[in-house]
């Protein structure tokens, strides 16, 4: 269903549209689509292409618009522990590991391999969700790395390795009162701090969990993973020397540290550090730019994937009706709205999709703190993986010990607490073990 040799997969001339495929009969069927943002341009596509869905198979979708976070979760379990569940719902791959291991979610291996085929290329395999029979569980539809923002018209060049960005952060910090040249987030419950310290563990070959045949195994505080952990804190320690103390910094202070002159550099997936600097007037907004996390010697980057997709319910009663509209979505006059509606601005992870001159139109129609197509991080999407595909068979538990930022529990240990990086990682690795027994 793809493009050709000459043209890219998904371009305007050679892809089919939704209604001229045929669609199967759901007259009778009605869908609930928990879904997790509510912004106005989100609503209206979900909208949109459901009335094209209904237009097509005769079938009823209504949606519930439940909010990012725990909205969206919380209405999900919700609506499961009551026997009636959704027939999809916006889904992280840590929580489609553990619901597909409950049994909750259907087989979706024709939906995945339906994608793969129409876009004429393979998911990564850090990026499917598959159960132990090797049944994908869930639609994984897109990805937000983490990403250093930084001041280009103070900083020439970007960090590429950590000892470059403690250089870096010396050179430009201006000390107590200043500007800063660094910005470590230290506030425990912030996932933001787990995406960044899980990217700088797993470049630096260090693991949270390893595979012992069949059982799943904790070893961030023994051998080489605790040397490597400890490398990353000893790594954070040096960097904090050159930050405010940001005691509870919330992500919203986070994104506001470079435009509001308070740091040359910050960390985030998407671009609300320059979009908070453009809002602002800040004279140097155009100047900030984005660039992949540093990494011990360069190269070798493995970081948070935040993998998100759709998944579809195995009890619901409409779940082949489901099924049905997530192949629809394939298509991009209703994929593409998708990755534009939210100002998250969501990555696909298709790249034959990001191929398409629609998407290259739409990127540069988008408003300037989000359209930044020559430095985008399409570049290291592929190396994102996350808690649960850290091993395989997956960490069923990983969408848990997610939600208990453990990472950040041991930053800040070591960083405001001042307790020995080996001390405050066995801790946490005791708290890992709770989960999984």
């Amino acid at each position: 269903m793809g493009g050709d040799d000459d043209e890219p997969a998904g371009s305007a001339e050679d892809l089919e549209t939704t209604d001229e495929e045929d669609w199967d009969d759901f007259s009778d069927a009605e869908i609930t689509i928990i879904t997790e943002s509510s912004s106005d341009e989100y609503i209206e596509w979900w909208e949109t292409v459901g009335g094209r869905f209904e237009d097509v198979t005769g079938a009823t979708i209504d949606f519930e618009f439940a909010g990012h976070g725990d909205g969206y979760r919380e209405r999900m379990a919700e609506l499961l522990q009551a026997g009636d569940p959704p027939e999809i719902s916006h889904m992280p791959i840590n929580e489609a590991a553990e619901y597909g291991d409950q049994g909750h979610l259907a087989d979706h291996t024709e939906v995945v391999e339906y994608w793969q085929d129409y876009w004429s290329e393979d998911y990564e395999e850090q990026h499917r969700m598959q159960n132990q029979d090797d049944d994908d569980v869930y639609l994984p539809m897109h990805s937000n790395v983490p990403t250093l923002w930084y001041r280009s018209d103070v900083i020439d060049e970007p960090p590429e390795t950590w000892e470059e960005e403690v250089a870096m952060a010396e050179e430009h910090d201006e000390g107590e009162g200043g500007t800063r040249g660094y910005t470590t987030m230290v506030a425990e419950g912030e996932w933001q701090n787990d995406i960044m310290g899980f990217s700088r563990v797993w470049s630096n070959g260090g693991q949270l969990c390893e595979r012992d045949g069949d059982d799943l195994a904790v070893v961030m505080d023994e051998g080489d993973n605790l040397d490597a952990w400890i490398e990353v804190m000893e790594h954070e320690q040096e960097l904090y020397q050159y930050s405010d103390e940001n005691l509870d910094m919330g992500v919203d202070d986070m994104n506001m540290r470079i435009a509001s002159e308070a740091s040359y550099t910050s960390h985030w997936n998407g671009s609300y550090p320059k979009r908070e600097a453009i809002q602002m007037d800040a004279d140097f907004a155009a100047d900030i730019r984005p660039t992949a996390p540093p990494t011990p010697d360069g190269d070798d980057l493995i970081s948070w994937g935040n993998i998100q997709g759709q998944a579809a319910f195995e009890e619901a009663e409409n779940t082949d009706a489901a099924l049905e509209f997530l192949k629809f979505l394939a298509h991009p006059e209703n994929a593409m709205g998708y990755y534009f509606a939210d100002d998250l601005h969501q990555s696909p992870l298709m790249q034959g999709l990001t191929d398409t001159d629609e998407f290259d139109e739409r990127l540069n129609e988008m408003p300037e703190e989000w359209a930044f197509p020559e430095d985008h991080n399409f570049d290291w999407l592929e190396y994102g993986q996350d808690l649960a595909t850290e091993v395989e068979p997956p960490n069923i538990h990983a969408a848990s010990i997610a939600a208990d930022t453990v990472y950040a529990q041991a930053q800040r240990s070591i960083l405001v607490d001042g307790e020995d990086p080996e001390s405050a990682i066995t801790e946490v690795a005791d708290t890992v073990r709770d989960h999984i027994n």
